[in-house]
This record gives C-alpha cells, structure tokens and sequence, in this order.
C-alpha cells in the first residue's frame, strides 16, 4: 500500500520531534506531536515542504482529512493542539542520544506496530493509501497521549502472544518454519537477504515479496534463517512453506483449496511462502490471477519463491502479480540487490 503525502510530512515532523528531544528512535508520542504539527501548518508551510507543488491539492485535502478528527475529539487548532503538544513533550522528557544532524532516526518497535496498524485501517475503509489520520487512528486505539505513561514502558505490559491457532490445510500441504525453542535465538545475521528480508516483514508483515533465487543461493535457506532470527516479540512473525504443485495435483477444486488455505494462514498470522506458482499460471492463468486478487483482499504477508527467468516470463509480464509483488533477489553473502 502507498504510503500517504500527510504520512510522509508526519514522519518528517516526528523526527524533528525526536532529534530535538536527543532520543534514539522516534516513539508514538513524537508522531502524536507530528500530526498536532501537521494539523496546524498554513498553506504555505505545507508548500515549503513539497518538493513536487503539484502534490499540494493532495497534501491540503489530506490535511483536512486529519483536522476533521481533531475536532471531533474536541481539540481546536491550533491553540488545544499546541497545548497538547506541550503536555505530550513535557510527558515524555528527554532522552541521552544528541542528534549529530547526520545519523537516519528509525522508528521505534513500538512506533512500528502502530504503523502497520495504521495499514491495517486504511486497508479496512478501502483507501489507496495510508494517510495521517489513518495513524492518528491507530495511536487513539492504543490511548497515546491519553495517558501519562509513555507508550514505549505500556507495551512492556502488554499480554503474551496468543499462542497459534490449529492449520490443518498447512499442516496437510506445507512446512512450518519454527523457532527452535531450544537454541538462543539468532539476534543478528551478516547475511544481507535476510536482513533485508527481516527488516520488511517486521515493517509489514502484510507484505508480499517475490524472493528470486539468483546466483545458486537457495531461497528455502534465507527463509530458514529468516524464522529462526530474533524477531519483535509484538510482531510475532511465523513462516511457512507451501509447494503450490500439491495443490494443483490434487483432487478438488484448486482455486478453493487455496482460498481455504490463505484464510487459515490468515487467522494464524502466518507469513506463506509460496513454490510453484508459474506452472499454476501455466496451467489455468485465469486462476493464476485470481489468487493473486485472493491474496490482496485478505491483507496477507506472503512471499513467493522464484527464479529470475520465471520472475520475468510469467510474474513480471502479470500485472496484477507485478503491482502486488516486491521484489528481493537472493545473491550470494557478500552481494546483494534489492530492487
């Protein structure tokens, strides 16, 4: 999903907010203060923070978007805003980390969770991106700035991960990739495949990557390292591998054994890795594209395995796979290249 204008402004706002308050990562609290910001920004502000006028139109209708909200809460702009902004700062203090005006802020764990929840909103009311109030939503959901704790020591209380609801389908046709719970899980990793690999699905569990073998790197190998790393205990990532050939071959309708299978994965919060879909799409391309509509109607984290001749004769000549897909290719340890 794209990534609104307004979200992109909040983003930037937030980062001042974090660099100015010497914190090492920006917290929820500092995209509060960016939207409160956001909110209160004349036209010509918002312009200034354009490097495309064009997008201006945009920006403004989205910015009201965010207003609008505001004040159904209750808060006039600008002055309960920045009045909100000033308890919210007070709230959460200083950090010890001086910003040296070069190194990037990342987002928090927690600001990251709050992100993909704020995907997850925009998905839910069909908008073709996730926009400023989208996350200001996803931040009143979880009463940022309502409370006088910080978010960052509320999520330490949070409850355990519900334990993994039953996959007959998956357990029937696939492979679950598990942490062994009796090794110390993988913290770090030199390999930049699955690092990057890593790195997207903690961002987005909801999204779907083409993994394209290249350079005799198997696939199967990143994704076995990929689920025994260290993830964000709230993102709670499981991977599993499903050959699509099974599927085919057996008896039944295909397009509904799949459908069944995507929804279990769904409510068990699996990320699927998929084998063999060209030779589906060789076979019935009508179903092929079907499944790829399947796949975005219920928001799953998916990625398929490929080749990069497949990648280009079959997914790359698909548009509805190519808008759906992110591409990784697999080299070896010491090179990479993520398009």
């Amino acid at each position: 999903m794209d990534t609104g204008i307004s979200t992109q402004l909040m983003i930037s706002l937030a980062t001042n907010e974090a660099a100015a308050a010497q914190f090492e990562f920006i917290e929820p609290e500092h995209m509060l203060c960016g939207l409160l910001k956001l909110s209160e920004l004349k036209k010509q502000d918002l312009e200034l923070s354009l490097t495309n006028p064009a997008g201006l139109p945009e920006l403004e209708e989205e910015q009201k978007e965010l207003q609008r909200l505001f004040s159904e809460l209750g808060m006039s702009i600008p002055n309960d805003t920045k009045r909100k902004r000033d308890k919210i700062r007070k709230q959460v203090g200083k950090g010890n980390v001086p910003y040296d005006g070069k190194a990037v802020i990342h987002r928090s764990d927690v600001s990251k969770d709050i992100c993909n929840r704020a995907v997850q909103i925009a998905q839910s009311t069909g908008a073709t991106a996730w926009k400023a109030v989208h996350v200001a939503a996803a931040l009143k959901e979880r009463g940022i700035g309502d409370s006088d704790e910080p978010a960052q020591k509320a999520a330490q209380k949070k409850e355990p991960p519900k334990e993994p609801q039953p996959t007959p389908l998956l357990d029937h046709y696939g492979i679950i990739y598990k942490k062994d719970n009796d090794k110390q899980p993988i913290a770090t990793t030199k390999d930049p495949v699955v690092k990057v690999l890593r790195e997207m699905l903690e961002a987005n569990p909801m999204a779907a990557i083409a993994l394209i073998e290249e350079g005799g790197r198997p696939a199967r190998e990143i994704i076995e390292e990929t689920a025994q790393l260290a993830f964000n205990p709230d993102v709670q990532i499981q991977l599993a591998s499903v050959p699509l050939s099974r599927i085919i071959e057996s008896a039944g309708d295909t397009l509904k054994l799949f459908t069944d299978l995507i929804k279990e994965v769904t409510v068990a919060e699996i990320i699927l890795c998929m084998e063999g879909l060209p030779e589906m799409l060789a076979c019935d391309e009508k179903t092929g594209l079907v499944l790829a509509e399947v796949l975005k109607d219920h928001r799953l984290g998916c990625i398929l395995i490929t080749d990069p001749i497949e990648y280009e004769q079959s997914l790359g000549t698909s548009q509805p796979w190519k808008k759906l897909l992110w591409p990784i290719w697999s080299h070896n340890l010491n090179h990479m290249a993520h398009k």
